[in-house]
């Protein structure tokens, strides 16, 4: 579902169907296994939900997946398979602390995180290690016109 590029050329998809993120490197056709259980969709912190992943590496090569299911967005760092919760908490409501289907994620060069929370039509930003996130744009659950 979602991908992208890192500095040094590799690709990072969303395998939605098997629940995991996979990373090929230049003309490479064989993937391998960055985040995320092979089959096994829950919400433990090497697991995604079911419908979308949307992927981010930062400058610090650290990727961010944001899991639109549970309401949440990971950070996984050093090559490990078991994130951190960055954003959100799993719990789908209009509060700062939470999100409703994160899609996009872009993390500037200060590691502040911003998430486009779809269903509470907003982008919130995180700075890093906080637990509340600050809006930047839209109102709070209200959609636009």
């Amino acid at each position: 579902m979602g991908l992208f590029f890192d500095s040094n050329e590799n690709l990072y998809v969303g395998d939605v169907g098997n629940y995991r993120v996979m990373k090929f490197s230049p003309s490479s056709t064989n993937g391998t296994v960055v985040a995320g259980t092979t089959g096994s969709a829950g919400s433990g912190l090497n697991q995604f939900g079911t419908r979308e992943i949307y992927v981010y590496i930062d400058s610090h090569e650290r990727l961010y997946v944001a899991d639109r299911d549970k309401h949440r967005v990971l950070r996984y760092t050093n090559g490990n398979n078991t994130g951190t919760v960055v954003a959100g908490d799993g719990s789908p409501t209009s509060a700062s602390d939470r999100l409703r289907d994160p899609h996009g994620i872009w993390v500037d060069t200060q590691s502040n995180l911003f998430v486009s929370d779809r269903e509470n039509h907003r982008i919130m930003k995180w700075i890093e290690n906080a637990t509340t996130g600050i809006l930047v744009a839209g109102v709070n659950a209200t959609e636009g016109i």
